[in-house]
């Protein structure tokens, strides 16, 4: 009588060579997935700015109430705090320096707001069609432009607030 010999389970070097394939594809896929979390982010930030500016806007095309009465609405920019803030302020007060309607938006440590390089606030007056204001001369004003980079890949994305009061990201 002949006897069989069954093989059960894997060998030694079939075991190593399984886990060295892994290891070596995960290896691989590593810095990709990353450059993924980077642009998603970069993508996620620029949609939450745009997001801002929207709300404003959209109060601005709201019909005039008791609460708003002849108000504009906007955004105020400060790049050295990375802060995004809706504001309020009354069309006869010029000078003064606006209400913060809600709490600010921070944008995270690992992106930076390239442009403007400087505090900048732009407003929506209600009953213009959403159309941007500056504040100062309260004429149409030219296309906002808003930078935001990424810091570890470089990649940036454009936030254009065009003087109709629509917004584009590039």
């Amino acid at each position: 009588m002949k006897l069989r010999s069954h093989k059960l389970g894997f060998s030694l070097i079939e075991l190593l060579v399984t886990i060295s394939i892994i290891t070596i594809m995960t290896g691989i896929s590593i810095p990709s997935f990353r450059n993924y979390q980077y642009k998603t982010g970069l993508d996620y930030n620029s949609r939450l700015i745009k997001n801002e500016i929207q709300f404003a806007r959209s109060y601005s095309l709201s019909p005039p109430t008791a609460y708003s009465g002849s108000d504009m609405f906007g955004i105020k920019i400060d790049p050295n705090t990375k802060r995004i803030i809706k504001m309020r302020k009354n069309e006869s007060d010029l000078t003064g320096a606006g209400i913060e309607i809600e709490s600010p938006i921070i944008i995270a440590e690992n992106y930076s707001i390239t442009q403007p390089t400087s505090e900048t606030i732009f407003y929506f007056k209600i009953g213009y069609n959403g159309d941007l204001y500056k504040v100062d001369n309260r004429l149409p004003s030219s296309n906002v432009t808003i930078k935001l980079a990424e810091n570890r890949t470089g990649d940036e994305k454009t936030i254009i607030v065009d003087r109709l009061g629509m917004i584009k990201i590039d």
